[in-house]
């Protein structure tokens, strides 16, 4: 939308410092993208910086098409990574189910940056509050509507951020979830 970016470059790397609180012996997270989105390209870079800075190794994990999805996930298993992180995508959305469930059945504590991801059952989402952001476009909006040129309006990040829990994936994961971070949640899944 006019003047408003998502972008995850602050968000992402978040997530990885969210695993690091609920894991405190994390070394390795495994990135997953779609690299048919060139919006990824800047997500990952802010996740690999995240992660020199976490001292954590990441891992890029591809997958553009359903083929290519069970490929990964052979890999994933294969290599055992300590957490994973999923960057939002439409094709990777519609997944969604499967990757929460796959998570889950290899018992890999994962983040994500969709609330919705929390709510069906992932561990931890870290998000930009999508309500916040509608009311900033509408009102964006009006002003073009009242004869503003969209080029002079400037691009605006989000300023509010939801935290998601989910504390029964995290019970079927063996994980504790310290309380400083339950006292930041904005939900707390249980």
């Amino acid at each position: 939308m006019t003047g408003l970016s998502a972008a995850l470059t602050d968000t992402a790397p978040k997530a990885l410092q969210l695993l690091k609180e609920v894991i405190p012996k994390l070394t390795q997270v495994a990135i997953l993208a779609n690299p048919n989105n060139p919006g990824h390209t800047g997500t990952v870079r802010a996740l690999e910086a995240g992660g020199v800075s976490l001292s954590l190794k990441t891992e890029l994990y591809d997958s553009p098409t359903l083929d290519r999805f069970q490929e990964v996930t052979a890999a994933l298993t294969r290599n055992r990574p300590q957490a994973m992180f999923v960057i939002p995508d439409f094709f990777l959305y519609s997944l969604r189910d499967k990757i929460i469930e796959f998570a889950a059945a290899q018992r890999i504590p994962t983040a994500y940056a969709l609330r919705e991801y929390a709510l069906a059952g992932g561990l931890i989402a870290v998000a930009a509050d999508r309500q916040e952001m509608y009311r900033r476009a509408a009102f964006l909006m009006h002003k073009v509507f009242g004869g503003l040129n969209p080029g002079e309006i400037p691009i605006e990040q989000p300023t509010k951020f939801e935290l998601l829990v989910n504390l029964k994936t995290a019970k079927a994961l063996g994980l504790t979830i310290p309380p400083s971070l339950l006292v930041r949640a904005n939900q707390v899944i249980e």
